[in-house]
Parts: structure tokens; C-alpha cells; sequence
């Protein structure tokens, strides 16, 4: 069974759920806007999601005979066939898709997601703030001279190319000024000289409930999430096509 998590919404919005599934991706079966159950797919929003997935979760699809990430290396291995075979990208996201590719992935690359409004990550070092921007820096640093170390022929850019995927312009702009001279590129929906992306961009940190409530729009929930699946796809190379280019590594933070 293959488990879509609709985590933008409440029970009181399971409606708009619908909808914007719909738009977002194919092969869900909705009937009048309401999500309904069709095997072997099941959606599944933050407000019924206990009913589905209980303590019984990890032991029954981690590896008990490995440690530390290599215990979720099952789970993982069915959101890949996930994402591969069922939750694919609507014909417009598709199309958008390809040409984000076409003007940015023209070259090996690095994706990164900064995640700033509501959320903080898990590391008790910075448990309830944000992960610096110098750690960010530093990852992109020593990630890029790993992938040179181990192709030089594939990267063969002194300096990294980097896609930026984030929710916070703020956050964008502090990576690049930190950033300076160390990269080659920076790419991001909020800087790129497209409207239609730009458009889709988060204006601002996300944060649950104001995305939840009743001053923002339905047409603005649809394309800021049409906007994070395109950085989704960017950061972490889900949905390529023959002959399209993926990051060479993502970096991101635990939360």
C-alpha cells in the first residue's frame, strides 16, 4: 500500500486537501473533492494519521539488524518506489519541472533546503532555533570537494553550483551574502527571472497555521505547494526524466 501524507491541512479542510492534491499530482482517486480510499493507495492527513500509523510503524518496517539510518533504509526504499511509480507530478508541474531543469540544471550541482518558519531542527546544539547559516556554507564546502574527490572528471568546477530550496527569503539572502565568492551559482524559485516561479515561491517562513487559516487563499495554498514540489524535485532529483540532470548530493537538517 502506498501512503500519501496530506500534512498541509486540518480535519476541517479535508476539502481543500482534495483539491489540491488533485492539482498536484495523478493517480488519486477523488470523488465530489473528498479524498476517498482506493487500494492499494491511501491518503492521509494530520488529523487522522494516528489512526494509520502507531508505535507498531518502525518495528514493522525498519531493519532490526542494522544501526543508526541504515535501520530506515526499508522505509526509504518504499518512499523511492513511491515517488517513482504512484505520486507523480500533475502534466502542469511536469512541464514546469522541465523547464526549471532546462534553465538551471545545466551542470553537476549541489541542492540544498533551508527550512526556517515553524520548524526547528532536532540537534540539541540548536534545539529551538534555527541551524546557522555558516554550517550550511561549510556543508557545501566540503560536500562539493567530496563529489570532486571522488569524480574529477564529472565536477570538475573548482567552485560549487547550488539550487536553494527554502521557505524563507530571508534565509536565501543570508546564505548568499555568507556564501559570497565560494559558489559558483545560486539558484532559488524566489530569485529566478521567471514569474511563473517566482510566483510559486513561499513569501515567507511557513509557518501551519497561517497557511491553515482562513486569510490565506486556496489559490495561494495551491501554488506555494506547487512551488515546494518543484523544490522538492530540485534538491533531491525525484521525477527525472531521460537525459535530465539531478544534485549531485542534497544537504538539509533533521526537524
Amino acid at each position: 500500500m502506498v501512503v500519501v501524507v496530506a500534512a498541509m491541512v486540518d480535519h476541517e479542510h479535508d476539502h481543500v486537501a482534495g483539491r489540491i492534491i488533485s492539482k498536484m499530482f495523478g493517480r488519486l482517486n477523488l470523488v465530489q473533492n473528498r479524498i476517498v480510499y482506493h487500494r492499494p493507495l491511501m491518503v492521509v492527513t494530520q488529523r487522522t494519521a494516528k489512526f494509520h500509523f502507531g508505535h507498531m510503524f518502525a518495528d514493522n518496517y525498519e531493519n532490526p539488524y542494522k544501526y543508526d539510518v541504515s535501520r530506515q533504509k526499508p522505509i526509504y526504499d518504499h518512499a523511492y518506489n513511491s515517488f517513482k511509480n504512484t505520486i507523480l507530478p500533475s502534466n502542469y508541474i511536469r512541464r514546469q519541472l522541465t523547464r526549471l531543469r532546462q534553465h538551471f540544471a545545466t551542470k553537476p550541482y549541489i541542492g540544498i533546503h533551508i527550512r526556517h518558519g515553524d520548524r526547528y531542527p532536532t540537534n540539541q546544539k540548536w534545539r529551538g532555533d534555527y541551524v546557522p547559516m555558516s554550517e550550511f556554507t561549510k556543508a557545501t564546502k566540503e560536500t562539493w570537494n567530496t563529489l570532486r574527490t571522488a569524480d574529477p572528471s564529472h565536477y570538475t568546477d573548482f567552485k560549487p553550483t547550488v539550487y536553494i530550496a527554502s521557505d524563507s527569503y530571508a534565509a536565501l539572502e543570508d546564505y548568499k551574502s555568507l556564501a559570497g565568492a565560494t559558489v559558483e551559482s545560486i539558484g532559488a524559485l524566489q530569485t529566478s527571472g521567471d514569474h511563473t516561479w517566482r510566483y510559486m515561491a513561499s513569501p515567507h517562513g511557513y509557518v501551519q497555521r497561517v497557511f491553515n487559516g482562513r486569510k490565506t487563499r486556496q489559490d495561494e495554498r495551491i501554488r506555494w505547494t506547487q512551488g515546494v514540489i518543484l523544490d522538492f524535485a530540485m534538491m533531491s532529483g525525484a521525477w527525472l526524466a531521460d537525459g535530465e540532470r539531478g544534485p549531485g548530493a542534497s544537504i538539509c537538517t533533521a526537524s
